[in-house]
């Protein structure tokens, strides 16, 4: 489940599935250890947390003090980014609890998706990658981040009338609009805003961790550019002041 549920897989066909799942291997590991640091420049090696609990650390710029900014518990996934990029861990990832994991490799990762989904892969890629240039909010990023965030981004629609998030709820997604209308409802009351193509929404939630503080509901049928809260904070660290900023004007 957490493969499929994973946007690195998304467009594999099931018998390029199976050959990923059949190739991982479990690995357990005692409280303390880190699984993943940040800086790491050998990352090769993605993971799927079968029991256990692990947290996030994050240390920013000069920064002396890591600041947690997730936790994962069994069914997660983490580390896919070094499936795709030669590039130091963003994160350090710690076992809180004893562990039991499942580890997939780079290459075989690399080589399942040139025999199955070499086209739709750098289609996809290309074509997010195009989107995301068009959102204001990204224009601070760099091509390589942006590129990076094209392939941590997963697709989902929602119907006229779906609620996309639920005021209250607990937030661990952030959001884009790719396409078509939605409505902010508050206390009952609205639509006191509205998003279109270019917006994003979600981030509150992620920034403050505080239930979410709006109903968003689609106005019309909506296809949504979804990321994650553990790579929210790895990918958009450079634009979190300006979105902190923004926060604190609503």
């Amino acid at each position: 489940k957490a493969i499929d549920e994973n946007m690195l897989f998304q467009d594999m066909p099931s018998a390029a599935l199976e050959v990923i799942i059949d190739s991982m291997h479990s690995v357990e590991v005692p409280a303390g250890t880190d699984i993943i640091r940040q800086g790491d420049r050998d990352a090769s090696q993605f993971y799927v947390l079968e029991a256990g609990v692990c947290e996030v650390w994050v240390r920013s710029g000069n920064a002396q003090t890591a600041k947690k900014v997730h936790v994962y518990s069994a069914g997660s996934s983490f580390g896919e980014l070094a499936l795709l990029y030669s590039a130091p861990r963003a994160a350090t990832v710690k076992a809180t609890t004893r562990c039991v994991l499942w580890v997939m490799e780079r290459s075989v990762y690399n080589a399942v998706k040139r025999n199955f989904t070499h086209e739709q892969f750098v289609a996809r890629h290309n074509l997010l990658d195009t989107a995301l240039k068009k959102v204001p909010l990204l224009s601070a990023l760099d091509n390589n981040t942006r590129s990076t965030l094209a392939n941590a981004l997963r697709s989902v629609t929602f119907k006229t009338g779906e609620d996309v998030i639920r005021q209250g709820d607990i937030g661990d997604r952030f959001y884009i609009v790719e396409r078509g209308e939605l409505g902010v409802f508050k206390d009952r009351q609205g639509p006191i805003k509205t998003y279109g193509a270019g917006a994003y929404f979600g981030e509150l939630a992620l920034l403050r961790n505080e239930p979410r503080a709006a109903t968003v509901r689609a106005a019309t049928d909506v296809s949504l550019l979804e990321l994650d809260r553990g790579n929210f904070h790895e990918l958009m660290g450079p634009l979190l002041p300006v979105m902190t900023k923004e926060a604190e004007a609503y």
